[in-house]
C-alpha cells in the first residue's frame, strides 16, 4: 500500500467516525436530553459565581493562573481521550474533537 492509498483509506475512516460521533450526539446527547442541559449548567454556573466572587484587585493574576491550569488539563485531558484512558460519553457539541472540560 503506497502512502495516497493510506491516507485515502484514513480520510475514510475519519468520515466515517465523524459520522458516527454526530449520530450518536444526535441520539444520546443533543439538546433534547438531560445530559446536554448538564453540561451547559457545568459551564456556566461555575462563570456565574466567578463573576461575582472573584477579586477584582487580584484579576490579572487569578486569570493568569486559571489559563495555566486550563492549558495544563487540556493537553492532559486530549492525551488520555486520544489513548481511551478517559472517555468523554457526552460531550456538549460533536464539533469539537475533544470534551469541553470543567477548567474551560
Amino acid at each position: 500500500m503506497n502512502e495516497s492509498e493510506l491516507y485515502n483509506q484514513i480520510y475514510q475512516q475519519k468520515e466515517q467516525l465523524g459520522s458516527l460521533i454526530s449520530e450518536y450526539w444526535n441520539l444520546y446527547s443533543g439538546m433534547d436530553t438531560w445530559y446536554f442541559w448538564f453540561n451547559v449548567a457545568s459551564v456556566l454556573i461555575p462563570l456565574v459565581i466567578l463573576y461575582f466572587a472573584i477579586d477584582r484587585q487580584r484579576i490579572f493574576e487569578i486569570s493568569f493562573f486559571g489559563f495555566a491550569v486550563h492549558v495544563l488539563w487540556a493537553n492532559i485531558d486530549s492525551i488520555l481521550s486520544s489513548n481511551n484512558y478517559l472517555v468523554h460519553a457526552h460531550t456538549l457539541t460533536h464539533l469539537i474533537p475533544s470534551g469541553i472540560t470543567m477548567t474551560a
